[in-house]
């Protein structure tokens, strides 16, 4: 587990190396600074060392900058249920320089890690008209007590949740209803044919045939757009055999219902 912190952080939480120094960085420092517990200086860390210098030079094309410090200095989390981190093997200082965009953007809109500001005596309302001159409403989803994180996030998770399943009820009704209205455009347009077809002992699969060929166009095309011009994800590929699959099976029990139901019809050139 790695955990990065900032150099607001370690004025607020100060840590101190194996000589019982303040760690001290200014926000100039353009190497990545990597904090490791003095435990781990005695193990067979030369390894684990390569990698992690191999690892930030390929990202900051920078050497890091090692730092052992004692063991025991906890990490205060912001997290209700689990305020402090005691064990972990490696902590990275982010500084102005040395950080990207994404690293610093904690205004991302996001509900969690939620951004936790120190009000003091500033009231809300005062707090709200900041935020708006800042023109960062857009960003601010909810406001709440930092003790309430973990409980406001499993009710935004459980809202999603909702919102998930109602939005996959929708799209599963909206393809069955298309299903349904292609397959009864073919029924007005080939009628006669089906009719004849069927009466003269003609197989499900060979009455329509074209009717089956038609779709399997339509998914094979559809799934060229999708591994070759939008994404060429394999997962995108799996959803899309799973509604053909699911489309073939709608389309055989959608026949099998229209022609019950309707063989006078059909047998009258309706």
């Amino acid at each position: 587990m790695r955990i990065k912190i900032n150099l607001n952080y370690l004025k607020k939480f100060p840590l101190v190396d194996v000589s019982g120094r303040l760690i001290q960085i200014t926000e100039e420092e353009t190497h990545p600074v990597i904090l490791i517990p003095e435990r781990y200086r005695y193990t067979d860390l030369k390894n684990d060392l390569a990698q992690i210098t191999e690892y930030y030079q390929e990202i900051s094309e920078k050497e890091p900058k090692i730092l052992f410090i004692k063991n025991s200095q906890l990490i205060y989390t912001f997290i209700p249920s689990i305020p402090w981190i005691e064990h972990y093997p490696v902590v990275e200082i982010l500084t102005l320089k040395n950080s990207t965009y994404w690293e610093r953007n904690i205004l991302s809109g996001e509900i969690y890690p939620p951004l936790k500001i120190k009000i003091g005596s500033l009231s809300k309302e005062r707090l709200f008209e900041l935020i708006e001159e800042s023109q960062l409403r857009d960003n601010l989803q909810l406001s709440f007590p930092y003790t309430q994180t973990e409980e406001i996030a499993v009710k935004v998770l459980s809202r999603s949740f909702h919102y998930l399943i109602q939005i996959f009820l929708l799209t599963f009704f909206s393809f069955f209803l298309l299903s349904y209205v292609m397959l009864c455009i073919y029924f007005v347009y080939n009628c006669r044919k089906i009719a004849i077809f069927r009466s003269s002992g003609y197989s499900l699969f060979e009455t329509y045939k074209d009717f089956f060929m038609m779709n399997l166009i339509k998914w094979g095309t559809t799934s060229v757009i999708f591994l070759f011009l939008i994404e060429r994800e394999p997962k995108y590929l799996f959803n899309i055999f799973f509604f053909s699959f699911i489309g073939s099976i709608l389309s055989v029990v959608f026949i099998l219902s229209t022609e019950k139901k309707s063989q006078l019809l059909l047998m009258n050139g309706g």
